[in-house]
C-alpha cells in the first residue's frame, strides 16, 4: 500500500509522478539516511520500497544499522518484513 508507505515520510516530502520523471538517480547509500537509502529511492514509493528490498536482501547489517537511528527508515523496514511473510513466512530477515 503506497499511502501507508507515503505516510512514514515527513509531512513535506513528496515523490515524482513516476521514476523517470525524477532527477534522482544516485543509487549509492546515504551515509546519514533521513528515511531514505538512496538518492533514487527519494524517485517514487514504488522504487522506494524496492531499494529497501534490496539493500535489506544485500547489505541487512549496514541498513538495520542505520535503522537503529533512522525512525522512518525502521518503519519501512518493518512494513517490508511484515508484508513479505504474509507472502512467503520462510524469508530470513534477521
Amino acid at each position: 500500500d503506497k499511502d501507508i508507505w507515503k505516510n512514514y515520510n515527513k509531512e513535506e516530502f513528496n515523490y515524482a509522478e513516476c521514476s523517470t520523471c525524477s532527477d534522482r538517480l544516485g543509487l549509492s547509500i546515504y551515509k546519514k539516511t533521513n528515511g531514505f537509502l538512496t538518492e533514487y529511492s527519494m524517485s517514487t514509493a514504488s522504487e522506494d520500497m524496492a531499494e529497501v528490498f534490496s539493500f535489506l536482501m544485500i547489505d541487512k547489517n549496514n541498513v538495520k544499522g542505520k535503522a537503529k537511528e533512522d525512525s522512518i527508515l525502521n518503519n519501512k523496514i518493518s512494513f517490508i518484513k511484515k508484508n513479505i511473510l504474509k507472502i512467503d513466512n520462510k524469508f530470513n530477515f534477521k
